[in-house]
């Protein structure tokens, strides 16, 4: 699932359990912050690779998405940091042991980032066919191979993308939907 249709996810959820549950504003973030440690490897690396050593665009992103996405050891780490549900699991037990010795707040806090987490990394397994994240690092190099991808045209891309964009689009029109009617009745009255 691309980044942006994380970020609408989560602000639906948001929406729909603000009251039934205590979310604290900052989550919007932490929807996608399994995703911004690549986006910073990107960056860096693009402007190293561009700059520094003077090498075309098309040829740092082959290099980035094709190599170091797979054998990059930073790379590597960066994106299966807070994918890995081992991992998460590990941050829910910590947190968990945070409650016993810290106030009720950060303890609420620290469950909820790693909920919004694991819910991005379940989403990315099964989105993902050979580049998803490493589902028990780093004890493990495996990857789910799901039967389909939300990139790759030989695993149902061209279903899966107009499946993402109508969700997306389901989304913005209940996010938007409210604030809207809300409007509305005040303009009538």
């Amino acid at each position: 699932m691309n980044t942006p249709s994380h970020f609408l996810l989560h602000l639906g959820i948001k929406k729909y359990f603000w009251n039934k549950f205590f979310i604290s504003k900052s989550f919007i973030f932490w929807s996608i912050a399994p995703d911004i440690w690549l986006y910073l490897c990107v960056f860096f690396y693009s402007i190293y690779w561009h700059y520094y050593l003077w090498n075309d665009m098309s040829l740092v992103f082959n290099t980035m998405f094709e190599q170091f996405y797979f054998t990059n050891t930073i790379w590597i780490f960066a994106y299966n940091f807070l994918h890995s549900l081992f991992l998460l699991i590990i941050f829910l037990f910590i947190s968990w042991w945070i409650k016993n010795y810290y106030n009720q707040r950060i303890w609420i806090i620290c469950i909820w980032f790693i909920v919004w987490c694991l819910l991005h990394s379940l989403i990315d397994i099964s989105m993902h066919h050979n580049d998803g994240p490493r589902i028990f690092y780093p004890l493990s190099q495996y990857t789910f191979h799901s039967p389909i991808s939300y990139w790759d045209p030989r695993y149902y891309w061209n279903i899966v993308w107009k499946i993402e964009l109508l969700w997306d689009l389901f989304l913005l029109l209940y996010l938007i939907y409210s604030p809207i009617k809300h409007k509305i009745k005040w303009i009538i009255q």
